[in-house]
């Protein structure tokens, strides 16, 4: 068994990478990596190069809100050999809870943090842009308190369709749990916002997200009247198949009528109209006739 030394990585920014980049990494292998940013910012780490066998190790692009992360990095004697990874480190302002993360996987963290106990707290972060179907979202960790009182919605998280507050609303919660999926069609960016009254450490959350592209869905049709299919979409994800919609398309139905029935919604009419002028008649020469026997 190789094991690749503990590294130890302080600074401003830097790169992160697999034992040997970009060639092939040796297997099995054990890395573990420790990033520590000066006091005053937090950890920014985006990847920047990921082929890695999806069944060895999955990696995500990761924001945390603390000043030291760690990384580690298995790979069986069974891995299928590849570069490997890299990824960059950046610290960024501790006070600054506005992130734009450029990727196609991804998780964001928001840990407990000192320098935002006892605040009101808000926290903008855009994803994107996505070149995918769908992206999905999936809760990985979720605080003991930050959904304490979801009756009075303190704190929430809203997920939009765009890259703004005014982009389409996919879903706001103010209670969810462990687990749960929500699947994103079709939107270049996803815009998330965290309030949180009274921060603590136990009002964290987790999530993680895929871009998805075309190529990893599977379709199913089905009728299930005469007019209307409904298209089901799946995907093999990492921790499971998954329907992660369904589209139904009816089409319009334009029955031609029988020449007697089209005959009678025309006929019927005319017939009314011609009896009304018909009185309308009679009636008026009726009363001329007696103007004109009382002269």
């Amino acid at each position: 068994h190789i094991t690749c030394p503990n590294q130890y990585i302080n600074g401003m920014h830097g790169p992160i990478q697999s034992p040997e980049y970009p060639k092939p990494f040796p297997t099995p292998n054990f890395c573990r990596y420790k990033v520590q940013v000066p006091p005053g910012h937090v950890v920014h780490l985006t990847w920047k190069d990921n082929r890695l066998n999806p069944t060895d190790l999955e990696c995500h692009n990761y924001v945390d809100f603390g000043r030291t992360i760690f990384l580690y990095f298995a790979a069986s004697s069974n891995s299928h050999a590849s570069p490997g990874f890299q990824a960059y480190y950046k610290a960024v302002n501790r006070n600054q809870c506005n992130y734009q993360v450029s990727s196609f996987n991804g998780a964001i963290t928001i840990p407990s943090n000192p320098s935002y106990l006892h605040q009101d707290l808000q926290c903008n972060i855009t994803l994107g842009p996505f070149d995918t179907e769908y992206v999905i979202i999936r809760w990985i960790e979720i605080g003991s308190q930050l959904f304490e009182n979801a009756t009075s919605c303190q704190n929430s998280i809203s997920i939009y369709g765009g890259s703004t507050t005014s982009s389409h609303l996919v879903a706001k919660t103010c209670q969810t749990s462990v687990g749960l999926i929500i699947p994103i069609k079709s939107s270049q960016w996803i815009y998330l916002r965290y309030q949180s009254r009274d921060y603590n450490q136990h009002k964290n959350f987790r999530i993680i997200y895929y871009g998805v592209k075309k190529s990893r869905l599977s379709y199913s049709k089905y009728t299930f009247n005469a007019s209307c299919q409904v298209t089901t979409v799946a995907w093999e994800g990492p921790f499971a198949d998954l329907i992660i919609d369904r589209l139904v398309t009816c089409n319009k139905v334009t029955k031609g009528l029988p020449k007697a029935g089209l005959a009678i919604l025309i006929g019927v009419p005319s017939l009314l109209l011609f009896a009304l002028f018909t009185w309308l008649a009679c009636k008026y020469y009726t009363k001329r006739k007696r103007n004109y026997q009382s002269i």
